[in-house]
């Protein structure tokens, strides 16, 4: 079932393509979305901030509006050992 809350992708796996940019300096990515599964992203622009950590790889969002008000996506990966 389709939603419109980014909060609940369509699927497992929310996927989007177009370019980026990575500024070691400030540990950001800037990513520009061209198109993807959750089509209202299609256009947007994003900022991640990086954060290492021993294992573990912290991706924050920049913050997002949606009916529910704003929230920081957060995506974090750790090492397989």
């Amino acid at each position: 079932m389709k939603t419109p809350d980014p909060r609940k992708p369509d699927a497992p796996v929310v996927a989007y393509y177009g370019s980026y940019t990575v500024n070691e300096g400030n540990k950001t990515i800037a990513a520009k979305v061209d198109a993807g599964s959750y089509s209202p992203r299609a256009g947007s622009e994003q900022t991640w901030t990086v954060k290492i950590k021993g294992d573990t790889l912290t991706l924050v969002g920049s913050p997002r509006k949606d009916r529910e008000g704003t929230f920081t996506p957060r995506v974090e990966l750790k090492r397989a050992k």
